[in-house]
């Protein structure tokens, strides 16, 4: 049995992920065939349509202005075919990301040179690795990797990847689905029905996975994979900018625009039917001037244009600063004002420097691909990140907390009593307590065990300072607890054993027992933890002494051991004792702590009995004949009652003992001795003994009832003496805590989506720093399939939240808004995850979702959160280099690609986990990484709105000026061409120099908006559109007033101007008229770019005056005004450059009109931000009272 190749399984793979046989599309956010598209389109085409007719008209009568007409024409037709390609293309792009990653990830593969790398961690369930026969040997291969045709080797408890069935079965019989748990009850059936023993690896010629069972994969994971991703991936729903923009740019169009036109041509027909009495300039002034007025809004078709390359600019600037933060080493430290015991202090940040290269290299090649390594457009990322209101785990281990479990307490035995000892959480190993020499006697043996049992001390090269996995060959039999699989060499050197006494020892035999048909399996899956009971026990030696040294699950070590050493002599573990170490096994279990039983056994083999080769290890399983019926208490519970003693208290002695455990039958003391007597080398009677073996433990006579060594073995890990306990926690990464407790302060809520019952996830929960009170934890499993008793049953109290996914939708309907402000779920699965995920979105919060990258269950969860995060759960399995001709600075470390890097089949595995994934964090990457990038796509969403607030203000003051101009009996102040200058050029380069403004200090404290009832208050919204846009309509009107009223040749007093010029014929308007009224709409254009400079300048910050806020911080402003209004007074000179306009004779009151912007405008927009402030600083704290405030929590029964 050699399985199949690696080159063949990567034909599977690549058959599925080639094209045309993956596609995962997705929807584009801009809808090309929306209501809103349509009338806008059709207002453009309706203004293209007047000016045509108008333009015609006067170019039949001889006038210039004809021809400027059909120009500006036809410059609005190329801008909507222009932004229709865009749009159209920007949507292909969108569409098609995923794909592009599918098949991004085919090349990975088809560069994969075959090579597997070893998990450097313990088994973890946030990494779904199987041990597979691949080219004639095992390997860890990730779920997504697998094929058809593999030779799995399943470990008891171990979760089915996908369709397999019992090697050497016949079709059709002894089949395991996806998602079903390889249990001892099945095998027990099938071993007695099976054929063949070609299911076990001994006799498949594979003894070194023994206590294995061998399945054939009868499907592909990654087939069904791909389709449910095509089923429940989605593009991230409309950002807040975008749903705040739909609903202004639906006022604008559906209300404004109605409005303005009917203002307009109602007040052209009444001036040429009354002032001009019907004259011959009819097109003109009806057509012409009602189309000059509402011509802004055909100006807005290239709005989409500007907020793509915005979208574009904001994702760049997002992803280059994302990957500088995680190839940046430096640790995330307060500022030296800071105090940190401030809990309003701003979050720590790296001082990471990002080059406008960089920033703008990565937008060009936004512009132009699809962007399969962050999916920048389908996630709309740098929106998304900018409006999160949610940031939730789903995983544990490896993604918030370390992959190695750490030693949290050392229990002692003490003669009829037991100490807990502390161990420091940042010096493995190191006794915190005071005091705890006096305990030396009895820790030195158990130390000791530490030292030789994990093997660590014979690698060339000892790992002093790092968490590392143990060396032996316990995860090669079957699923290991991830306590069982962490070297505990430091603890031993914590005790005082140094490298040289160590080394005095020399292994002989490393002994691996399972017991799948144990009673202690049962126990600890009725516990929740999977998989066969198991300990691993080192036979060492020392000069002519010999001895074991075990280590492993609790329960199975307790009834191996007759004895217990409490540091002066050993004693009888009678069943008060043994109930003692029981209860505290069952309470570690509870408060999600993992517990190890240490003992050890002298040996004593008649002189040439035994042989120990080399130190190769022996898989000993516990036979059936070792079992015996578990006694339960009366009322079915497990034993693990509030009055058993606590680990994890912080009492260094344990204090007396009641006895209020039941112990189940195998830990009795005369169910221990009985099956001692019953041993093979007792079957013969002492009289078999010879004199000369009295003082041994094996006789030659006893030796040679053993007929093989595993039966040897499995009599010598019996009869043990027991040396104490270990308890083992999962420690939250570094800056965890801290992270989750500066998210509160930015508003935005950590939810820990937990697998566990509720008591363990509570506990992990309390070391996060969330709340644990009572009702802060809702379990989504259904109440018909419960783990956990619930509230009731662990509190005395009147209330309860709902239990269960299908009863939260009810409960906010008909209770209160609680499931939204709890930060813990128990008990979820991903079904459950992804339906609560779902929840959360419908009631307008944004969600995004951390997880394991190695997890292929969290991909459908990925797949429909707002933002996903794939967390690297083991080190150093996926380091990016830059890819050739791509410069350091700019290389997307932080990417799913491997491209230039080493790949492994973990790198493939993340890869295929995070399809939906925009980010991917590395293993030692901090989580204030993620809230570093947040806080920039704060700022940069927040210059986003004002931009936009800009260039909407702008359009509507260009249609109020003309609006004003016709109302005032005189030609438009702003023509068509000049209206395009000023909203294709100048505003959107003053709106672009926006997105540099400085990051505001408190960015990270306020509170985000949810993604519903965007403006809301419509009535407020137009008051301050109105007052903020008439000043600069107010004074580009004088400027152009006074200034023609000057320049006409014949110029009439300003106060007869209107009803004077509104009279003439405008088709014989002399040549001199004719320069005169271009050179007056010259002065508005040039006005109104200072005004739009003015205005600009008040937009830096929503709130903060213009004094507060100085616009010179943002030096591309600075750069970005001077421009502007550089070139426009350019393009006026080059409009007056071949006539005579007499600007001479312009007054120097229109002068200081024009350049009064800065005395008019300031103060009044300042105003109105004033007043701004009071109700957004009114709704901020509404808002935080309702984020701090559970003002539901006694919900009713």
């Amino acid at each position: 049995m050699k399985g199949i190749s690696t080159a063949e399984a990567k034909r599977q793979l690549l058959r599925l992920l080639d094209t045309g046989q993956a596609s995962i599309p997705v929807p584009p956010h801009f809808d090309r065939h929306s209501r809103l598209v349509y009338v806008v389109v059709g207002s453009a085409l309706g203004i293209m349509a007047a000016l045509v007719v108008n333009g015609t008209y006067l170019i039949t009568q001889d006038q210039k202005r004809g021809i400027a007409s059909v120009v500006e024409v036809g410059l609005l037709a190329l801008s909507i075919l222009f932004t229709w390609w865009v749009v159209d293309r920007e949507s292909a792009l969108e569409t098609h990301e995923v794909d592009k990653r599918l098949l991004a990830i085919a090349q990975e593969l088809r560069g994969w040179g075959g090579g597997y790398a070893d998990l450097r961690t313990p088994q973890m369930p946030t990494v779904t690795t199987y041990t597979v026969l691949r080219d004639g040997e095992w390997r860890d291969v990730p779920t997504l990797l697998l094929v058809e045709g593999d030779i799995i080797a399943l470990a008891y408890g171990e979760m089915v990847p996908c369709a397999i069935a019992l090697c050497g079965s016949h079709e059709g019989e002894n089949r395991l689905e996806r998602g079903q748990k390889l249990a001892p009850s099945m095998m027990r059936e099938w071993i007695a029905t099976a054929d063949n023993d070609a299911w076990d690896p001994r006799v498949a010629g594979h003894s070194g996975m023994a206590g294995r069972v061998l399945f054939a994969a009868l499907a592909t994971p990654l087939q069904s994979h791909l389709e449910l991703i095509a089923q429940h991936h989605r593009r991230t729903g409309r950002s807040v900018l975008q749903n705040q923009m739909s609903v202004v740019i639906r006022i604008l169009v559906l209300r404004v625009l109605p409005g303005v036109v009917a203002a307009a041509l109602v007040a052209n027909v009444i001036i040429y039917g009354v002032v001009n009495r019907g004259g011959g300039m009819g097109v003109e002034a009806v057509l012409g001037k009602t189309a000059y007025v509402v011509f802004p809004f055909a100006c807005a078709v290239m709005w989409p244009v500007f907020w793509i390359a915005a979208r574009i600019f904001t994702s760049a600037s997002g992803v280059v600063l994302f990957d500088a933060l995680q190839r940046s080493k430096t640790e995330y430290e307060d500022m030296d004002d800071i105090d940190e015991f401030d809990v309003e202090a701003l979050p720590p940040t790296k001082d990471v420097r990002v080059g406008i290269g960089a920033v703008l290299g990565h937008m060009r090649w936004l512009w132009s691909s699809c962007d399969h390594r962050n999916l920048s457009r389908s996630s709309n990322l740098a929106e998304t990140l900018g409006n999160i209101t949610v940031i939730c785990s789903i995983d544990k281990e490896g993604t918030i907390a370390e992959p190695f479990c750490t030693p949290e307490q050392i229990v002692v035995p003490e003669r009829d009593d037991y100490a807990l000892l502390d161990l420091a959480e940042q010096q493995l190993g190191f006794i915190i307590d005071e005091g705890w020499e006096h305990y030396l006697p009895g820790l030195r043996p158990l130390g000791l065990d530490c030292g030789l049992n994990t093997a660590a001390h014979a690698n060339a090269r000892a790992r002093i300072d790092s968490t590392h996995r143990r060396h032996n060959r316990m995860r090669c039999h079957g699923k290991a607890l991830p306590a069982q699989d962490t070297c505990l060499c430091q603890i031993g050197r914590g005790i005082g054993f140094t490298t040289a006494d160590l080394a005095q020892y020399r292994q002989l035999k490393e002994v691996d027992v399972f017991a799948p048909f144990h009673q202690a399996t049962d126990s600890q899956v009725r516990l929740g933890v999977f998989g066969a009971a198991s300990f691993t026990s080192a036979v060492v030696q020392a000069g002519d002494s010999v001895q074991m040294l075990t280590d492993g699950n609790v329960e199975l070590v307790l009834g191996m051991c007759l004895d217990y050493f409490d540091g002066t002599e050993i004693r009888a573990l009678d069943d008060r004792t043994m109930a003692m170490y029981y209860g505290l096994y069952l309470n570690a279990l509870q408060q999600d702590l993992q517990c190890l039983a240490f003992a050890y056994r002298p040996l004593s083999v008649a002189a040439g009995c035994a042989q120990w080769p080399g130190t190769s290890s022996v898989y000993v399983d516990l036979h059936l004949d070792m079992e015996v019926t578990s006694t339960m208490s009366s009322d079915g519970s497990d034993g693990a009652l509030a009055s058993s003693p606590s680990v994890g208290s912080k009492s260094s002695r344990g204090g007396s003992f009641e006895e209020s455990v039941d112990l189940p039958e195998h830990l009795t003391q005369a169910v221990r001795h009985a099956l001692l007597q019953a041993k093979p080398r007792f079957a013969g009677g002492d009289e078999d003994l010879d004199d000369g073996d009295c003082d041994v433990d094996y006789s030659q006579a006893a030796m040679a009832r053993f007929t093989t060594e595993e039966d040897f073995l499995r009599d010598v890990v019996s009869e043990q003496i027991l040396l104490g306990l270990v308890t083992f926690s999962y420690e939250p990464k570094t800056d965890v805590c801290d992270f989750i407790e500066d998210l509160d302060i930015a508003g935005i809520r950590f939810v820990y989506f937990s697998r566990s019952r509720g008591r363990q996830s509570k506990s992990f929960a309390e070391r996060l720093g969330l709340e644990t009170d009572w009702n802060t934890c809702i379990l989504l499993s259904s109440a018909d399939g419960a783990q956990d008793g619930g509230y009731v049953e662990d509190h005395d109290i009147k209330a309860r939240l709902p239990r269960g996914i299908e009863n939260i939708r009810p409960h906010l309907r008909e209770v209160d808004d609680i499931p939204l402000q709890v930060s813990l779920f128990a008990e979820c699965t991903p079904e459950s995850t992804r339906e609560m995920i779902k929840v959360f979105q419908e009631n307008g919060d944004v969600v995004c979702c951390m997880g394991s990258a190695l997890k292929d269950s969290n991909t459908l969860t990925f797949a429909v959160a707002d933002l996903a995060v794939g967390v690297e759960p083991i080190p150093h399995f996926n380091r990016v280099k830059p890819a050739h001709g791509e410069a350091a600075e700019t290389a997307n470390d932080g990417s799913i690609s491997t491209a230039g890097a080493l790949v492994t089949q973990y790198a493939l595995g993340a890869a295929l986990t995070c399809i939906p994934c925009p980010l991917f964090l590395q293993h030692d990457t901090s989580l204030y990484t993620l809230m570093q990038v947040v806080s920039e796509a704060r700022r940069l969403l927040g210059s986003m709105q004002q931009a936009a607030v800009l260039l909407v203000a702008a359009a509507l003051a260009t249609a109020l000026i003309n609006l004003a101009a016709a109302l005032c009996l005189l030609p438009p102040a702003l023509p068509g061409f000049m209206q395009l200058w000023l909203l294709w050029a100048v505003v959107p380069l003053l709106a672009a120099t926006l997105l540099f403004v400085p990051r505001d200090e408190s960015i990270m404290s306020t509170m985000p908006l949810k993604n519903h009832a965007h403006v809301s208050d419509l009535s407020r919204f137009a008051t301050y559109a109105l007052v903020r846009s008439v000043p600069p309509v107010a004074l580009t009107v004088l400027v152009y007033v006074t200034a023609l009223a000057r320049l006409l040749p014949d110029a009439p007093p300003l106060g007869r101007l209107s009803s004077t010029f509104g009279r003439r014929d405008w088709r014989v308007l002399t040549p001199d008229a004719q320069w005169a009224l271009l050179a007056a709409q010259t002065y508005a254009m040039v006005a109104f770019a200072f005004h739009c400079v003015c205005v600009s300048a008040t937009l830096m910050h929503r709130t903060r005056t213009t004094a507060d806020f100085l616009p010179a911080r943002n030096v591309a402003w600075v750069c970005g005004a001077l421009v502007s209004l550089a070139l426009t007074c350019a393009f006026g000179a080059l409009l007056l450059a071949f006539g005579d306009a007499h600007l001479d004779r312009v007054g120097w009151y229109t002068y200081a009109i024009a350049f009064a912007g800065p005395v008019v405008l300031l103060p009044v927009q300042d105003l109105c931000k004033l007043h701004d402030k009071k109700r957004w600083t009114r709704l901020q704290k509404l808002a935080k009272l309702e984020f701090k405030t559970k003002l539901g929590l006694h919900s009713p029964l």
